[in-house]
């Protein structure tokens, strides 16, 4: 009988002749078997998908939990086991952005469409998960491009309302500068005059 090794751990698996699936009693992994055509060697398929499946499900509840490091570790799993899964990039860019759904993608603070995560979506995932995630990444660049505007545009006013008051300030100062000369050549011309009559008088 042909000796069946387990595709995760590596260890001889337990099995009956005519089995088609066997479980790992030392990883728990669930695979199946399938034989070559010579009949005589073989080799294990394992099946993840169900494992992946849990995992997948544990990246999201932590993400409602705000658990971000530990959804970040799940999916850092996932990886292990299916390098090209395409949410759990999904779940690992949520992950460091900090948002808890993928439609909130659409109102982070900055854009993500350089992120390397997001360029792995892009390049595994289904045509359908590709368009919705690219939606989220053109509306957030397109609300952070008009934060931005908005915000330069604030600016400038800012500076060029700074700029008019101090303008005015100097105004003003230069005309209680003038008033202040006018004043004073007025004390100084009645001075000159008292003088003259006191002079005129001696």
């Amino acid at each position: 009988m042909a000796v069946y090794r387990c595709g995760a751990c590596g260890a001889v698996l337990e099995i009956q002749p005519y089995d088609k699936v066997a479980t790992c009693k030392y990883c728990g992994v669930t695979q199946t078997l399938t034989e070559e055509n010579d009949g005589h060697r073989a080799q294990v398929k394992v099946d993840h998908s169900e494992e992946i499946s849990a995992w997948m499900r544990r990246v999201f509840l932590l993400m409602e939990d705000q658990d971000w490091y530990n959804a970040g570790l799940y999916c850092e799993k996932i990886f292990d086991r299916e390098p090209e899964n395409a949410y759990a990039y999904l779940g690992k860019l949520m992950a460091e952005l900090r948002v808890r759904k993928k439609e909130d993608l659409a109102y982070c603070s900055q854009p993500f469409d350089a992120n390397g995560n997001y360029n792995k979506i892009m390049r595994f995932a289904d045509p359908a998960l590709k368009e919705e995630i690219s939606r989220y990444a053109k509306l957030c660049r397109a609300r952070w491009q008009a934060a931005l505007q908005q915000k330069t545009e604030k600016e400038r006013r800012e500076q060029k309302e700074k700029q008019s008051a101090e303008e005015q300030a100097r105004e003003y100062l230069a005309a209680q500068q003038a008033a202040v000369r006018r004043k004073m050549a007025g004390v100084v011309a009645v001075s000159c005059v008292l003088l003259l009559f006191v002079m005129i008088g001696k």
